[in-house]
């Protein structure tokens, strides 16, 4: 019966001081850098017009990821933020991924003078 009661203190007093330990957090996930090289803007043939913005550019290295596409829309202004993510690794390749993607933007589109800016640059758009 003693033996089972030193049996339980001392895997008591282990789970106690795993529990206690603190694990070393690794590097901080953080926003990257995304470069937009080129912005097409492509009407396509329906009724109603859609349109569809394709970008291409470059991550900023081997530790950074693609995270999104988000747009918002105020009258005939379009803004497009492209995100990336870098782990927070202090050391990374030095390569760059290349980005390619293509997003329909929303809403109608009436015969009009647009303006479409992706991450800051603005760029013009007749229907």
């Amino acid at each position: 019966m003693l033996h089972r009661i030193m049996l339980l203190v001392i895997t008591g007093l282990m789970l106690l001081l795993t529990a206690c330990a603190t694990a070393t957090p690794g590097p901080a996930a953080r926003p990257g850098i995304v470069t937009i090289e080129k912005v097409d803007l492509l009407v396509m043939e329906s009724n109603p017009p859609q349109v569809q913005a394709h970008i291409t550019g470059y991550l900023g290295d081997g530790c950074t990821t693609f995270a999104g596409i988000t747009q918002q829309r105020d009258g005939n202004t379009i803004t497009i933020t492209v995100s990336a993510t870098h782990s927070g690794a202090q050391v990374c390749p030095a390569i760059a991924p290349l980005l390619d993607q293509r997003i329909t933007l929303e809403g109608p589109f009436a015969p009009g003078q647009y303006t479409v800016i992706v991450n800051g640059t603005a760029y013009q758009l007749t229907i």
